[in-house]
């Protein structure tokens, strides 16, 4: 199924003028363990990202938490790579 996500990526704004800004190259991607669905809005697990609500399901850890390697291969297994 579909399950919502949110991708971290980080940056500083060191400086406005000049313009200053440092990128940190790492990211990573939460995924919900169950697939999102408009129906049941009382439900957290398919709405919440939340590595502090989603480590309450039984699935939590196969499959939460992807690096930008993770990410590029599934899409590269569908054709968006």
């Amino acid at each position: 199924g579909k399950r919502k996500f949110d991708i971290r990526a980080f940056c500083l704004v060191a400086s406005v003028q000049p313009p200053v800004v440092l990128i940190h190259e790492g990211m990573y991607l939460r995924r919900a363990c169950e697939p999102f669905a408009t129906g049941d809005l009382e439900r957290r697990f398919p709405h919440l990202t939340n590595i502090c609500v989603q480590k309450h399901h039984p699935r939590f850890g196969e499959d939460n938490v992807w690096d930008l390697a993770q990410l590029q291969a599934h899409l590269e297994q569908r054709g968006l790579g």
